[in-house]
């Protein structure tokens, strides 16, 4: 009785670890992860492939692989791919920044396997078919498949041990989690040929630790999307304070002393990156507070800055266009129209404005 309570549970466990890996899948290749580009779609594979593996494991040890006889032939192919997978995944890790094509070469034998066990399964009941399965079936494809995996995960920990550990927890956690699961599969296997068999419960228990693998990348992956939500809600109070808040202008404090405004390309996106705030909330800053367009606003220093240089006199050594490019404008044609705009008159009358009458 207590025997048959712990193969429910097990199974119950690996269906949950199952289902999480497909969820990983989904989340990786769809969701806005952290891991990004070849990282995201490398992973999202790959736990696709290891929820595939537990989920056969699940059907075997239920009595239900007959039932879907093409599941388990394609499952032994898939995990072909598991260890190249890794391999890819801690070298774009290990790529300081350069982002590395996904090399065909390390996943040709997984193609070679998987487009052979498609074809017998189309000729399954031939005698391609059945010669095809012997093939599959032979001990010596086992051999092939542990020293293919043995390979990769030899590269994967050369790779590995260049790096510092600070920057690389949840990398080392999954390579050792499918190394040991490896290792003791191979254990094990090599125990029932050589010394007698071993339970089929013990098979079902070492896919265990490919659902904690997962179940513990979620809580790391749960973990981290809380604390970016957490800091970005703490980033957004504290600009809030420093923009909106307070009896002094920041804004145009910020805009006057690093003079932002004389970049002629200067944009909205550029701008918020200089002041570290999303540009939507700086236009809506601007919109609101302001009544003005993000246009108009920067226009509005350039003017101030040729204003206050007509004023002192500039002019009579540069030109009132080469003042206006020093500011930021591009082109007289904006300049004219913003200053008139601006002062109500031109930049030729607001200079006799100055000059005293006699």
């Amino acid at each position: 009785m207590e025997l048959h309570i712990v193969k429910d549970v097990s199974v119950l466990i690996n269906a949950f670890g199952a289902g999480n890996c497909f969820l990983l899948s989904y989340v990786y290749i769809k969701g806005k992860s952290r891991d990004l580009g070849l990282n995201a779609q490398v992973l999202s594979f790959l736990f696709f492939i290891i929820g595939i593996v537990i989920f056969n494991t699940i059907l075997n040890f239920a009595g239900y692989g007959h039932v879907l006889y093409v599941f388990e032939p394609i499952s032994n192919a898939l995990t072909w791919a598991i260890a190249p997978l890794l391999y890819l995944y801690i070298r774009s890790n290990a790529s300081t920044g350069k982002r590395k094509r996904v090399g065909v070469v390390h996943l040709l034998p997984f193609y070679i396997i998987l487009s052979f066990t498609i074809g017998i399964l189309s000729f399954s009941n031939t005698g391609i078919g059945n010669w095809g399965t012997r093939i599959l079936d032979h001990k010596t494809m086992l051999l092939l498949w542990n020293l293919h995996f043995l390979v990769y995960i030899s590269m994967s920990f050369y790779l590995l041990r260049k790096w510092k550990k600070g920057k690389i927890k949840m990398t080392i956690v999954i390579f050792w989690s499918i190394t040991s699961i490896w290792f003791l599969n191979l254990f094990f296997h090599m125990y029932r040929i050589f010394v007698h068999e071993l339970p089929n419960l013990l098979y079902l228990n070492i896919t265990l630790l490919f659902t904690i693998l997962m179940l513990w990348v979620s809580y790391q992956k749960l973990a981290v999307s809380h604390k970016e939500r957490v800091t970005k809600a703490i980033r957004k109070r504290k600009r809030e304070a420093k923009y909106l808040g307070g009896n002094y202008d920041s804004l145009i404090t910020s805009m006057r002393e690093n003079k932002y405004y004389r970049d002629s390309n200067l944009n909205i996106r550029t701008l918020s990156q200089q002041l570290d705030m999303p540009y939507h909330e700086l236009s809506n800053l601007i919109n609101q507070k302001y009544n003005r367009n993000f246009n108009e606003f920067i226009n509005s220093f350039r003017i101030s800055e040729v204003e206050e240089a007509l004023r002192s006199g500039q002019h009579t050594s540069l030109t009132i266009m080469g003042i206006a490019q020093k500011a930021g404008f591009k082109s007289s044609s904006v300049f004219y129209t913003a200053f008139k705009k601006e002062k109500g008159i031109t930049p030729v009358a607001f200079i006799r404005q100055q000059t005293p009458t006699s």
